[in-house]
């Protein structure tokens, strides 16, 4: 009967093994793939935000090249070299540059510790806007 009963024990002892080893295995399969979702969520909410924060910048600087415009319609010798404060963000407008009938304008917004670039070319003889592009850098 003892032979019985210890055949029986190392069984049940070896089942036991087997489901506890399967129970941690589905735990940290389980524990992986809710940390994979709420990290995916987690990200998310960054890349809107800095999307968002882009938006803003782009408004901002594009704010200021509408503003130099305005400025060099009332006087075409507007230098610029100017920053103006909006709400907590500020915009720069750059020195405008001269190239025979053509004016340059640079603005920078900043939003964020983002920036945004923006260079207009304007020609001035019929105040037609040439190019108004976001660039990298000036």
């Amino acid at each position: 009967m003892k032979i019985l009963n210890a055949k029986y024990s190392i069984r049940n002892s070896r089942n036991a093994y087997i489901a506890i080893v399967a129970s941690i295995i589905i735990t940290i399969l389980v524990i992986a793939l809710v940390l994979t979702t709420s990290t995916t969520g987690y990200f998310g909410r960054f890349n809107v935000l800095g999307s968002l924060t882009k938006e803003e910048g782009d408004a901002l600087a594009e704010a200021c090249a509408d503003y130099a415009l305005l400025e060099l319609a009332l006087d075409t010798n507007y230098a610029g070299a100017t920053t103006t404060k909006v709400a907590s963000t500020t915009c720069t407008i750059l020195a405008i540059e001269t190239n025979g009938y053509e004016k340059t304008i640079k603005t920078q917004g900043l939003n964020n510790d983002t920036i945004t670039n923006t260079k207009v070319i304007l020609d001035v003889t019929d105040f037609t806007i040439v190019s108004w592009d976001e660039v990298k850098g000036f």
